[in-house]
């Protein structure tokens, strides 16, 4: 991972997630002795994958002759030529290397599962790693296999305290989302933010600033014409420039706040200039 530039907090997360870990088997209630895991990902992570993608993601680099596709743990090499003699002793030479990488790296390749297909002058070879080695692959793969023939499947599957989480804010948002749709009340707020959204919408932003940029997109800030609509105020024009004083003339126009606003746009040119440079 450090070779691909991903350093700092996140190797360092990675490397706790995947170090120390350890696993046992329950059998009815019996439970095995607890054993060290000594590689692999944990199966069910939603990270696994990402990182056996990024464990594999170099063992192409040294082919010579052949090419190759992947997808998870299931691979292909192929080579093209006029001489089956010549194909075979290059991609040997091919599978050589992938054995070493495999056993350098802690992989075995599944003889069972690998076969070699000639098509015409071509010879594809396909190589699927699976999990060799562990007992019951087969069986598991076999009562796969045959689940797929039945119709219908009745099973229990406990839901985890994460997946009931999910499902429960998923529903609260779709519930919110509609509340926020059919309110009659807040169309001019509806315009500014169609959708609901359980986070903050403004990146290394805080709920004081959310809420302060909310006041002044919705114009729901104390200027004479909001209090004059709140009837807070006699009048809705500003009382130095005697128009009506609503967000725009607060933020832009009015001459009681030249000097602030000179120092907001100095600041808004510095941080131009500073995304410029980048």
């Amino acid at each position: 991972m450090a070779s691909l530039g991903i350093r700092g907090n996140m190797l360092g997360w990675v490397k706790d997630f995947l170090s120390d870990r350890t696993i046992q088997v329950k059998v009815n209630n019996t439970y095995s002795e607890i054993f060290i895991i000594q590689n692999g990902t944990p199966q069910g992570s939603c990270i696994s994958p990402t990182l056996f993608n990024i464990m594999v993601n170099d063992i192409s680099n040294n082919l010579k002759y052949c090419a190759m596709s992947q997808f998870a743990d299931d691979s292909a090499i192929w080579l093209s030529g006029k001489s089956n003699k010549y194909l075979q002793k290059r991609i040997q030479e091919d599978i050589d290397t992938i054995s070493t990488w495999c056993d350098k790296w802690g992989f075995l390749i599944s003889q069972t599962k690998t076969v070699a297909m000639i098509f015409s002058l071509n010879i594809i070879l396909e190589w699927i790693p699976s999990h060799v080695g562990l007992s019951g692959n087969e069986m598991a793969d076999t009562a796969a296999k045959k689940a797929l023939s039945i119709e219908t499947c009745i099973t229990s599957i406990p839901l985890y305290k994460e997946d009931i989480k999910c499902l429960c804010k998923n529903l609260l948002k779709k519930m919110w989302q509609q509340y926020w749709e059919n309110n009659t009340k807040s169309k001019q707020l509806h315009t500014i933010q169609n959708d609901v959204n359980f986070c903050i919408t403004i990146p290394k932003s805080t709920r004081e600033r959310e809420r302060t940029l909310f006041k002044l997109r919705s114009s729901y800030i104390f200027t004479n014409k909001f209090k004059y609509t709140m009837g807070k105020c006699n009048s809705e024009l500003c009382d130095t420039c005697l128009v009506v004083d609503d967000m725009q003339h607060y933020l832009f126009n009015c001459r009681k706040y030249i000097p602030q606003r000179q120092k907001m746009m100095e600041k808004f040119e510095i941080i131009r200039g500073k995304r410029s440079l980048i």
